[in-house]
């Protein structure tokens, strides 16, 4: 650019004299080099406007981007009767019929992923090893065989519901796992089902020690890790597709049972030291709080000596049992009566 504008300026000094009209007859040095510039600058103007035309023409076909780069006027077509003529000539050539339907807002609905999702009646088998089994009731009534283990594995829990439930697994981390049960893959008896810490991503010395099947939340959860506690299912239930909740429990000791109570019932306490104490949950005040540390129930004077289970009263085989009741807790249990000193605790 800048080499065509000098080539054009020594063309135009080549071809015409420069006639300076000095109207003083004795001008200054700063009068005479101001004409001098002036004269020189007229066609340096002229010849880099023509440079500027052959780089970037005025005529024929332009971009509007281009245009917009030369700094030449730009306007909208303005859509009256005469410049729609021009638009309904390029629709009729090229213009094809709707792909899509226009609703109202008033049509508009939520999608619920739930809706398409099939819903039927199953089984939920979860082992000590920490596999699990969802298998539909059809499957299990037709199924003839026995259900496939590790040889050293068993089945802890059976849970029947639906496919739109929910699952909530409790691990010895004080974290509660969340998943929707119809992401859980069908299984038979015939198979050992999935492998919870791989689907969970559970840590290397992380297990899930109790599972909880809801399509409602309701209910409590019932602690028991050195002191009990008693919580509302309804903590764990989360606006969000939540996976992982921490402080799912108290995590003053390790925990030692979990459960969850449709209503109120008379439990058993077992300790290592042959104490046994009967309580009835409706004495388990309710916390607001999951990771609450609940109340102390049996007092072990033992050093050292912790509750080792926990079993439902119509579960439990010690003779009399009522014997074990206290009137107020905390309280210490009873001793183990010479009659039931053959019943293992663990």
């Amino acid at each position: 650019m800048r080499k065509l504008v000098h080539e054009e300026v020594d063309r135009e000094i080549a071809n015409k004299s420069v006639n300076i009209a000095i109207k003083m007859l004795k001008p200054e040095l700063d009068q005479l080099m101001k004409g001098l510039r002036e004269a020189v600058q007229a066609p340096v103007k002229a010849a880099g406007k023509a440079a500027v035309n052959k780089i970037h023409p005025t005529t024929g076909k332009q971009s509007v981007k281009t245009l917009i780069r030369q700094g030449q006027g730009v306007s909208s077509i303005p859509l009256a009767d005469e410049g729609m003529k021009d638009f309904q000539k390029i629709a009729k050539k090229y213009g094809q019929e709707r792909k899509t339907t226009l609703i109202s807002g008033e049509e508009i609905t939520e999608y619920n992923e739930t809706e398409n999702i099939d819903d039927y009646p199953l089984t939920i088998f979860v082992t000590r090893d920490n596999y699990i089994k969802k298998i539909s009731a059809v499957s299990l009534r037709s199924s003839t065989t026995e259900h496939k283990l590790k040889e050293t594995d068993e089945i802890v829990q059976t849970m029947e519901s639906t496919n739109k439930s929910e699952l909530i697994f409790f691990s010895n981390k004080c974290v509660a796992y969340k998943m929707k049960t119809y992401d859980l893959a069908d299984a038979k008896v015939s198979t050992m089902g999935e492998y919870l810490p791989g689907i969970l991503g559970l840590e290397e010395d992380e297990k899930i020690v109790y599972t909880v099947v809801t399509t409602d939340y309701k209910g409590e959860m019932l602690f028991e890790n050195g002191k009990m506690a008693k919580v509302a299912l309804s903590n764990y239930e989360t606006k969000t597709n939540r996976k992982k909740l921490i402080g799912a429990y108290g995590n003053k000791s390790p925990i030692c049972d979990i459960r969850l109570l449709d209503e109120d019932k008379d439990v058993v306490l077992m300790s290592d030291n042959n104490r046994v104490l009967l309580v009835n949950t409706e004495k388990i005040p309710l916390k607001a709080t999951k990771s609450t540390q609940g109340i102390q129930v049996i007092t072990l004077r033992k050093k050292d000596a912790k509750v080792v289970k926990v079993v439902d009263k119509e579960q439990c085989t010690v003779e009399d049992i009522e014997h074990y009741r206290p009137k107020n807790i905390p309280a210490a249990g009873g001793i183990l009566r010479g009659e039931d000193n053959q019943i293992s605790l663990i």
